[in-house]
């Protein structure tokens, strides 16, 4: 998070009203410069651990708030997200407990804000490697970060390298909720910015992650795509 005030306050108060009371609160902001740091101490009473100081990128504040945490599960709401409502969480985790599995990622889907469209239901292999399943719909295991941690190789989509990481480590599988989370905000820098670094090792992530008709399949669809872009 950086500069984040405007909406910052929308966000926290999403936070610390959720019905569901186990939850570990964290706030790694970069060192911004406007009234972000007087927001956080404002609800500090609600937050377990903040800390403002420069990083590298919004990859590398999660990768810091990922060293904090003690619970079972992990989640990501950026600066400019608020959960849908006050029972989301309470609502995902019984979804979680009635569908638990050990090393079981979990994900629901979110509610763009600019288009007012619901993204993106369940994934299959056919859908998951042409795009990323909102990184403010998963509910990850804590124990798979004592192994992974977020690439800062890759700006924007280190959370679509890391999952794709995990769709191909087979200790670990994917399991669709049906709940929405999450008001996302579609207009930040990762929903409308390219990752080059991404876009060149993307075919590699692919062969690991998904048989090779699909791989062909995501060949096809880039093709046909940038055809149709000239």
């Amino acid at each position: 998070m950086y500069n984040g005030a405007a909406t910052l306050e929308e966000t926290i108060k999403s936070v610390v009203d959720q019905t569901y009371p186990n939850i570990q609160y964290i706030i790694i902001d970069g060192q911004s410069r406007d009234n972000t740091v007087d927001i956080i101490k404002q609800y500090q009473s609600g937050i377990s651990y903040w800390v403002s100081e420069a990083d590298k990128g919004i990859y590398d504040a999660m990768n810091k708030a990922l060293d904090k945490i003690t619970g079972d599960y992990v989640y990501f709401i950026g600066a400019d997200d608020v959960f849908m409502n006050n029972n989301v969480l309470e609502e995902v985790s019984r979804a979680i407990t009635a569908a638990y599995e050990k090393d079981t990622i979990f994900y629901g889907n979110v509610l763009f804000k600019k288009t007012n469209r619901v993204y993106d239901g369940e994934f299959n292999d056919w859908k998951f490697c042409l795009r990323n399943i909102s990184h403010q719909a998963i509910f990850y295991p804590a124990a798979i970060f004592k192994q992974f941690k977020y690439d800062l190789k890759y700006k924007y989509l280190a959370d679509y390298v890391l999952n794709l990481e995990l769709k191909a480590n087979k200790q670990y599988r994917f399991q669709y909720i049906p709940v929405t989370v999450c008001l996302y905000n579609d207009e930040g820098s990762s929903a409308i910015s390219p990752d080059k670094a991404y876009l060149q090792d993307r075919m590699s992530f692919l062969k690991r992650s998904f048989p090779w008709y699909v791989v062909l399949y995501a060949r096809l669809r880039t093709f046909i795509k940038k055809i149709i872009s000239k």
